[in-house]
């Protein structure tokens, strides 16, 4: 059985809008869990390069500068991730 952490999406059938997010937390970098909601921005406090999966499963490593990016991610990996974010949705 698959115990790893998925990630919920509140928006699985709504285009992306320019709605203000409803809730932000902190982004712990995981290698096996999904964060707890997928994101639909990520806020780049510490720039660096982002491992990450995408809401539709691409995995990808980004290099993101500090700022708002509207990205909708699901998980962000320890192993290859050197900056530091807040997420939102």
């Amino acid at each position: 059985m698959d115990n790893t952490k998925k990630a919920i999406d509140h928006y699985p059938h709504s285009a992306t809008g320019l709605d203000s997010l409803l809730d932000l937390w902190i982004v712990v970098p995981d290698d096996d869990n999904d964060m707890p909601f997928v994101s639909r921005a990520l806020c780049v406090t510490k720039a660096g390069d982002f491992h990450v999966i995408t809401a539709r499963g691409t995995e990808i490593v980004v290099p993101l500068e500090a700022g708002w990016h509207p990205l909708r991610i699901r998980r962000i990996y320890a192993s290859g991730t050197t900056g530091e974010c807040v997420a939102g949705d």
